[in-house]
């Protein structure tokens, strides 16, 4: 038997040689990657240690000025990287490390403005390592001004790097965002309508716009899709661990959970049982958000007990099929709507049962009809049944009331609403084929906005 040639590519030491060296470049960028990891949680442990301690020398705006010039620094390596060494990936590093930090600085920032120009009287009393004061009002906002001037420009040139086609806009979202850290109040309510509202034109953005962009699909553009939403989680957060809370910031808080958990659950990438116990999660919390925020108009409208069950229920059913209208054909949408109809309607019945009346008989008939219907179209025979036994049960209610105390807006209303009901079959016999195709089109096209 020939011998084997010890340089030949068959011999084993010479092919694991070249396998090596095929390996060697994908070994080298895997390591590059390790590296700049590393690097990137140095960087943001150093800018960590303004935030987390008070050092002895110097006063508060001179500290800030020390993590400002940190963030331009970054910036300006990475603009220096990219320019003179040609690596773009090392100056995107950069830069989004510096882009990352925007949300620190304002909120270091809104402590100073508040020492000075707090909106609440007294101010508020907190831990010491988040108390930021200065020493009067120009000083702090002088540090408004060039934090601005400063960070303005290094937002600006990180997402020219990383959302390119879409860096106007997410430069704006995302100054106009934090800026809301600098508003010098910690009443509850109030950030959580300022929360809420930013997050409300985050979603529209991401909807109508950062979706249907293949560019932002990448991790640079997930980077960037996420960090907008640093400020106003970064809202609620502060007066979560600061501050007494309400029950609008409880509201808009779970709200926040549930919209949350329904986008994570969308990721292809989780397990299938994870994604279903992620939607539980997220129905538990518009079940909590619709709490909270019956409780917040309760409070300040001094609605009558017998209007709370029917708003919570609506408020559910209102932020349930919301969060439903982005799944498609998915079966999970048709399970959030599944859930609205059932809350809806059991809080028609038990209102009815609770508060039995003219007022109670009507929503809870409209409510039944509704559902009915729905379950009529959708060919749900448990939500069909339901609505016709509390559409049965509305008006067996109605027409005692109508008959215990012959009043004309008794019978009166009774009446109104079977000449409404049939008015409203003419009109879904002659438009309804032509709205529900209008619907069908809507929703098909939201559902391709992925």
């Amino acid at each position: 038997m020939a011998a084997i040639d010890p340089v030949s590519p068959l011999h084993p030491t010479a092919a694991s040689a070249v396998a090596d060296e095929v390996a060697a470049p994908a070994r080298l960028e895997g390591l590059s990657r390790i590296l700049r990891g590393v690097g990137a949680a140095a960087l943001i442990a150093a800018a960590s240690s303004f935030l987390l301690q008070h050092w002895d020398s110097g006063g508060d705006v001179w500290r800030y000025y020390a993590l400002l010039a940190h963030t331009g620094l970054l910036g300006a390596l990475g603009f220096v990287w990219g320019l003179r060494a040609n690596d773009a990936k090392g100056a995107r590093t950069f830069l989004a490390l510096a882009a990352g930090l925007v949300p620190a600085h304002f909120c270091i920032l809104g402590g100073l403005v508040y020492s000075q120009l707090s909106w609440d009287g007294a101010l508020t009393p907190v831990a010491r390592y988040a108390t930021w004061i200065a020493p009067d009002g120009p000083s702090a906002l002088f540090a408004v001004a060039l934090t601005l001037v400063a960070l303005g420009a290094v937002t600006a040139l990180a997402f020219v790097a990383l959302a390119r086609t879409r860096a106007a806009a997410f430069g704006a979202l995302y100054l106009l965002g934090n800026a809301l850290l600098l508003v010098p109040t910690r009443d509850p309510s109030v950030v959580a309508l300022l929360a809420g509202a930013s997050m409300a034109a985050l979603v529209g953005f991401e909807v109508r716009a950062a979706r249907r962009d293949p560019a932002l699909r990448t991790l640079e553009g997930s980077f960037v899709r996420g960090m907008v939403w640093a400020p106003p989680l970064i809202l609620l957060v502060r007066s979560a661990l600061h501050y007494d809370l309400s029950a609008l910031y409880g509201a808009v808080a779970s709200g926040a959970v549930a919209f949350g958990t329904t986008a994570l659950a969308g990721e292809r990438r989780i397990p299938d049982p994870l994604r279903a116990a992620l939607r539980g999660v997220a129905l538990s919390a518009v079940g909590l958000s619709s709490l909270f925020a019956t409780l917040a108009a309760a409070s300040t409208s001094h609605l009558p007990e017998s209007a709370l069950l029917p708003l919570g229920g609506l408020l559910f059913a209102a932020i349930a099929t919301g969060l439903s209208l982005g799944a498609g054909r998915q079966a999970w949408g048709m399970a959030y709507r599944r859930a609205a109809a059932w809350v809806l309607l059991a809080a028609m019945a038990a209102d009815l049962w609770m508060f039995p009346g003219v007022v109670a008989a009507v929503a809870c008939l409209l409510t039944s009809i509704a559902a009915l219907s729905y379950g009529f179209l959708g060919r749900r025979r448990a939500i069909f049944l339901a609505g016709a036994a509390g559409a049965a049960l509305s008006l067996a209610t109605h027409l005692r009331a109508a008959i215990d105390l012959y009043a004309f807006s008794h019978w009166g209303s009774l009446a109104l609403v079977g000449v409404a009901v049939i008015l409203a079959a003419t009109w879904v016999e002659r438009r309804g084929a032509a709205f529900a195709e209008g619907f069908h089109a809507w929703r098909e096209r939201l559902a391709a906005w992925e």
